[in-house]
């Protein structure tokens, strides 16, 4: 099944409300599609939804800016376990994917769960991956490590950069499709400074919400889903 643009941010920007509000259910065009697994370690959270059309993975992110810009380590690091790296030998980048070691070990925590609970689900159905600022730089490294059936639709909002060209490169060969989505002046998708090595894995859209002038406000996700409906409209 192939699903518009349209289809894909709006079902992934209620995944990203709900992450954060937690009613276990996401009403899209007048269909419910329920939470069928929570997963937490620490600050760290993932929800799977199944509905009729699509198995959705949502990472959870953070509208506290200070918190994890002041808290994460901004180095990078070769990681060890990326299956569709080894998938690709002998035809490999000439450089390794790098990516930011504080994302990488909040992935890391939930890792081995969100793979047990996606064996439970439908695997004929497409999956739709997202996650709103912390939750987008995630959401852009399951790429590398969750065995999805078929490459997955990838939907985030005021992601950071996350990797270095070589791991965005490599993402991108393995999602279905990119929507990457800046909110107004949101300041997270311009960190961590590129200094040659930080990069994103696909172009950005651009949205307008209500306090899209203003660099916090714009981060909100109740924003960016002003921004959407306008973007829509």
């Amino acid at each position: 099944m192939t699903l518009s643009n349209r289809q894909l941010a709006n079902v992934a920007i209620e995944a990203c409300v709900d992450s954060y509000v937690e009613y276990g259910v996401l009403m899209v065009t007048g269909s419910a599609i329920p939470r069928r697994f929570s997963i937490r370690d620490g600050n760290a959270r993932a929800n799977l939804y199944g509905g009729d059309t699509c198995n959705i993975l949502c990472y959870r992110g953070t509208d506290d800016i200070g918190d994890w810009v002041g808290n994460l380590r901004f180095t990078m690091k070769t990681p060890k376990k990326v299956r569709h790296y080894r998938d690709m030998l002998p035809f490999v980048p000439n450089a390794n994917p790098l990516i930011h070691r504080g994302f990488w070990n909040n992935h890391q925590k939930l890792h081995r769960h969100v793979v047990k609970a996606m064996e439970s689900m439908d695997p004929d159905k497409p999956w739709i991956v997202t996650g709103h600022s912390l939750g987008g730089a995630m959401a852009n490294i399951s790429l590398l490590r969750e065995p999805f059936p078929e490459s997955p639709y990838i939907v985030t909002f005021g992601s950071p950069r996350w990797g270095n060209k070589d791991a965005c490169w490599l993402a991108s060969q393995y999602s279905q499709r990119m929507l990457r989505f800046r909110n107004g002046f949101d300041i997270v998708p311009l960190l961590p400074a590129p200094i040659g090595r930080w990069k994103h894995a696909c172009p950005e859209i651009c949205l307008n919400g209500s306090n899209s002038s203003r660099p916090i406000g714009a981060h909100n996700i109740y924003d960016y889903r002003v921004g959407l409906q306008r973007y829509n409209d």
